[in-house]
């Protein structure tokens, strides 16, 4: 990974907005063997949503981030079974800080702004997906499926299975908003084709800005 400034992750934060993608380095194995079979960096993806803009009133102020992970959390919708793996959406701070500073899972971060009209329709697209109970309740693949499923869906045939890994997530939010086409599928990607060494076909003139890493800067 060539040099990068670091900034503080309480400072990087700030700026973000519903469609910004998180970006993590894992330190678990299974990160590691994801980083290796990819040829990337990140191991973990996952958006921001601003719950203004999906208009759930039940939601404190502040940034959250929707994610499908195989740790426990606790999603912030009452009706969700808690706790609980697969996608989940989770205050982005406390997030951040349990991934940096508490669970020792993953050591760098980093964020890439969404250049994109954030439409009243997208929006509204963004919000049915988030809050589909289909999507909600699903979970996380068995650890050792999720290379097999990326591969089958990339390269041989489809599949659907009621579960969400990460790049899934987030490529399914991006399709059911319109900024991603319907092919190839969401289980077609991983986390580094959101990243700047890859590719994605994005719609609507919208582009993914450079890596801003961050971390805990003492």
């Amino acid at each position: 990974m060539p040099r990068r400034p670091i900034a503080p992750w309480q400072e990087a934060i700030a700026d973000l907005q519903t469609g910004d993608l998180i970006f993590c380095r894992g330190m678990m194995w299974s990160s590691r063997l994801i980083e290796f079979f990819t040829g990337g960096v990140w191991s973990h993806v996952a958006m921001v949503i601003d719950p203004k803009d999906i208009d759930d009133s039940r939601l404190e102020k502040g940034l959250y981030l929707w994610e499908s992970t195989s740790l426990d959390g606790h999603d912030v919708n009452p009706e969700v079974a808690n706790p609980k793996t697969g996608p989940m959406l989770v205050r982005l701070e406390d997030r951040i800080e349990y991934y940096l500073t508490k669970s020792g899972s993953y050591k760098l971060l980093s964020a890439r702004y969404l250049h994109a009209d954030r439409t009243p329709e997208m929006l509204l697209k963004i919000k049915k997906f988030v809050n589909d109970p289909d999507v909600r309740n699903s979970k996380y693949p068995e650890e050792w499926h999720i290379l097999w499923y990326y591969f089958r869906e990339r390269f041989l045939t489809g599949r659907r299975e009621n579960t969400f890994y990460c790049s899934e997530l987030v490529a399914a939010t991006y399709q059911a908003a319109g900024l991603l086409p319907p092919v190839p599928s969401a289980q077609s990607y991983c986390p580094r084709d959101f990243s700047e060494t890859g590719f994605v076909p994005r719609l609507r003139r919208s582009e993914l800005g450079q890596e801003l890493h961050m971390g805990v800067v003492k």
